[in-house]
């Protein structure tokens, strides 16, 4: 049943912007985006090399893949052609990344699939003094995060003890409850350990911490699907469709109960995503005042967009998967509106399969409506503008 109400919730995110349309859209010319997306596909932790697995990942720990590339890659032409007008006209393009390699190579990816002429100069937050770039041979400032900051871009409050700590408490209820009643997948963990020697799932672990190492298993079973091999088939390590489901369940709901959508997570996500909603306020400010129309790209994590989602959306919604995107739109009113309406309109489009994302222009009119998603009001007051 979550399985069907997932698909339902994508398709109703993708389709709704192209069929529902608001009265006098064409009014509005789209003068702004936010691009906040995931790194694409990345190699799984040392420390998950073993037994069936050791040779299965060759790559650099934790660093993108080439299929990550790829997938980044056909991400920023999906975009380039659904925002083809924006992409042509705007003087200013922006990319920050956290510190870590699969962001920081995701991004130049990113920025080399929509702009290949454009010249990244890598810099700290003084950044937006550099030259613009254009649709020609340009600069584009380039902001790398460095270390790991408690009031981070990216990882706003990880590193609070006292969030860690609520955080662990919520991913164990998540498990508990997972878990309940499902006798069958006490086997499903036995073979796992039985086949990968992964000390995660050792017998002698307490029954959360063998079912909260299926969060990594699903990452790796990811990867393992992108790089065009079976994980540990060798080893006679085969799932059944319920199984696999089991397995994807569990990752997205220990992903989820990072930030639940809850009044205490919704407090703490505006905590995480706060430097990261004053740069999207900010942009929207200044576009509101006769700014240079402008793209920022964000290139982050799955909990960076998590935190964002349940800060901006607070409601249920869809884990992004590698290259999963999340697309903040600010339309500017006509100039003949202005004399009765000088709003900036905002629009926010999630794509947590970036494969899905539709093969039609998206910067035409705007349209308010969206299935699941807040409208330009409630946006408006998530980002105090």
């Amino acid at each position: 049943m979550w399985v069907m109400w997932r698909r339902f919730q994508r398709m109703y995110i993708l389709r709704a912007p192209i069929e529902i349309a608001m009265h006098n859209g064409t009014d509005y010319r789209l003068r702004g985006l936010a691009v906040v997306f995931r790194h694409g596909s990345r190699n799984p932790k040392a420390i998950l090399r073993e037994g069936c697995s050791a040779d299965l990942f060759t790559g650099i720990p934790m660093h993108l893949t080439r299929e990550g590339e790829r997938q980044v890659w056909q991400l920023g032409q999906k975009l380039k052609y659904c925002y083809s007008g924006i992409f042509s006209t705007t003087p200013t393009l922006k990319l920050h990344c956290s510190g870590l390699q699969r962001s920081v190579a995701s991004g130049m990816v990113m920025l080399n699939s929509i702009s290949p002429s454009s010249i990244p100069v890598v810099s700290g937050y003084s950044a937006t003094t550099l030259p613009p770039w254009n649709s020609g041979v340009g600069i584009c400032p380039v902001t790398i995060e460095e270390g790991d900051e408690r009031d981070s871009l990216f990882h706003g409050c990880k590193f609070d003890p006292t969030l860690r700590k609520k955080q662990k408490q919520w991913k164990k209820e998540v498990l508990f409850q997972c878990f309940e009643g499902q006798k069958w997948a006490h086997s499903l963990l036995d073979r796992i350990y039985g086949a990968t020697k992964l000390q995660s799932f050792h017998p002698s672990r307490e029954i959360y911490e063998r079912v909260g190492g299926l969060k990594s298993l699903h990452n790796m079973l990811l990867t393992s699907k992108v790089e065009g091999h079976i994980y540990c088939s060798s080893a006679g390590l085969n799932f059944s469709a319920r199984e696999l489901e089991f397995i994807a369940e569990i990752s997205t709901r220990i992903t989820l109960s990072k930030f639940p959508c809850n009044s205490e997570g919704r407090m703490w996500s505006h905590l995480a995503t706060r430097k990261l909603r004053n740069m999207l306020a900010s942009q929207g400010r200044s576009l509101s005042h006769g700014a240079d129309d402008c793209v920022a790209l964000f290139s982050g994590h799955e909990s960076t967009i998590v935190s964002l989602c349940n800060s901006l959306l607070q409601r249920s919604f869809e884990v992004p998967m590698y290259a999963g995107v999340l697309v903040l739109e600010y339309w500017i009113p006509a100039p003949h509106l202005k004399s009765y309406d000088s709003r900036l309109k905002l629009r926010l489009l999630y794509f947590p399969d970036y494969r899905e994302i539709p093969n039609s222009r998206l910067d035409g009119h705007y349209e308010e409506g969206i299935y699941n998603s807040p409208t330009s009001q409630e946006l408006q007051h998530s980002l105090g503008l």
